[in-house]
């Protein structure tokens, strides 16, 4: 079995979630990857292979315009950045 958030499989919701309640503290105009918008043992609790997933769909859905935050693009690493709105 892989370790997941409370024994559950994450959804994109537990992530919106998880970044509506970590907003307080995210500072405008900073750069931050959504490892860091989740808090890092949030987002390691996650399968590997999972968080990729979770990562697009995130990705798809910011492009809505429906999230706090925006992409303003990638690390060297291939990771998106985002901003708060």
């Amino acid at each position: 079995m892989q370790p997941t958030i409370s024994s559950k499989l994450v959804t994109l919701s537990d992530i919106e979630a998880q970044v509506q309640k970590n907003l307080p503290s995210i500072q405008p105009g900073k750069n931050y990857t959504l490892e860091e918008l989740v808090g890092k043992k949030f987002w390691q609790a996650i399968p590997q292979s999972h968080r990729k997933e979770l990562g697009h769909e995130y990705r798809a859905k910011e492009r809505t315009g429906q999230l706090p935050v925006f992409c303003t693009g990638k690390t060297s690493c291939n990771k998106r950045l985002y901003q708060k709105r």
